[in-house]
């Protein structure tokens, strides 16, 4: 498994060369970067995957705010975080937010 920092420096790179941050790709990717920081294996987090079955607790959803927060770049609440179910929901929510922002 990579160390944070290299999985830092790859979100970073992955930011910055994306085309259009909008974009499904990007987004998509953005998310599976971030459950990377939460410890989550990128092969495991395919779309259909629930976020629990991947280890996520209650308090990595809390860090989930943060993270999203931080890396799609508009603000969120811990209700509408614990609200996701699965890996798509969360790449939806990141799509529709950020297109509100």
């Amino acid at each position: 498994m990579a160390s944070l920092q290299d999985q830092l420096l790859k979100l970073q790179d992955k930011t910055s060369d994306a085309a259009s941050p909008g974009t499904a790709a990007s987004t998509s990717e953005k998310a599976i970067a971030v459950l990377a920081l939460l410890g989550v294996d990128k092969e495991s987090a395919v779309p259909s995957a629930r976020l629990d079955s991947l280890g996520i607790t209650s308090l990595d959803r809390i860090e989930l705010t943060i993270r999203i927060e931080e890396h799609f770049g508009f603000r969120t609440t811990d209700t509408a975080v614990f609200a996701l179910e699965t890996v798509q929901d969360l790449i939806d929510y990141a799509e529709h937010k950020g297109e509100q922002h």
